[in-house]
């Protein structure tokens, strides 16, 4: 028998896997497309058919640093209105307009934007110890 490649996705078109097997089109985990693997990171499957996701839109930060006391604040700017966002662990989904962030980390704070279906990007800024 000759084995297949194909890429697996869930239900919101991102690509959750890829493989190459004999009965590709029954691989557990979510829907699949038979006859090639698609990178996750620069495709999306919208209704089925591989798309290469859209460029990630351009997320600043306000400024370069934050004090680190939990209370000073930074605004992130640009990230879309469902996009997830990671800080420090922690996921926020974005409600749109600029999301306002602290921190109690000294050093390079790095936040994460997921606004599938587009591409994800980081932003970072620093924490500087608090007087």
């Amino acid at each position: 028998m000759t084995s297949k490649r194909y890429t697996r996705y869930d239900e919101t078109g991102r690509i959750t896997g890829t493989g190459k097997a004999v009965n590709a089109a029954e691989q557990n985990g979510g829907l699949v497309f038979v006859g090639a693997e698609f990178d996750g990171n620069e495709y999306w499957m919208d209704t089925g058919v591989p798309t290469l996701r859209p460029d990630a839109p351009e997320v600043t930060v306000s400024a370069a640093s934050v004090a680190a006391d939990g209370e000073a604040a930074i605004l992130l700017l640009g990230v879309p209105a469902g996009a997830r966002v990671w800080l420090d662990g922690a996921e926020h989904i974005a409600e749109g307009g600029d999301i306002e962030l602290t921190t109690n980390l000294v050093g390079e704070n790095i936040v994460i934007i997921d606004p599938f279906p587009a591409k994800s990007c980081e932003v970072s800024f620093l924490g500087t110890a608090p007087e």
